[in-house]
């Protein structure tokens, strides 16, 4: 027989899951940083694309990060106040603004991260290949 899972444990776990892609996003982000960031000190020869891109990148992940909590917490701090107002318990509005622009970041950052890092790749691999 099957497990079954309760919403309040689906809602948990995807807390949880949410948690840890945005960690995995930061590691990535910044692990860009550091490589763009060594390659503009001592940049290889005939590097396809440009190391400055790729740190701008970078930092625009780890800002759209930053703004995935900030109006994450607005719009639940919005939220928790509007239940204590009207002494209700009811869940998110999916279609608040606010809620969508940090689902939005949330989405965002994550293709942020992984087109830095195949962009990365794709600029060191042939560099890093003749080396070899």
């Amino acid at each position: 027989m099957a497990a079954t899972t309760s919403t309040k444990e689906t809602v948990a776990e995807l807390q949880w899951l949410s948690d840890r892609i945005s960690s995995q996003v930061r590691a990535i982000a910044i692990g860009v940083l550091a490589v763009a960031w060594a390659v503009l000190l001592s940049p290889p020869k005939d590097l396809p694309i440009s190391p400055a891109a790729m740190l701008w990148v970078a930092l625009v992940t780890l800002v759209a990060d930053l703004l995935q909590y900030v109006l994450g917490y607005i719009n639940t701090r919005r939220h928790h106040q509007h239940l204590l107002r009207e002494n209700i318990e009811e869940g998110y509005d999916a279609s608040v603004p606010l809620y969508r622009a940090r689902i939005g970041c949330f989405w965002g950052k994550q293709l942020l991260a992984a087109g830095a890092f195949v962009g990365l790749v794709y600029a060191l691999l042939p560099a890093l290949l003749s080396r070899t």
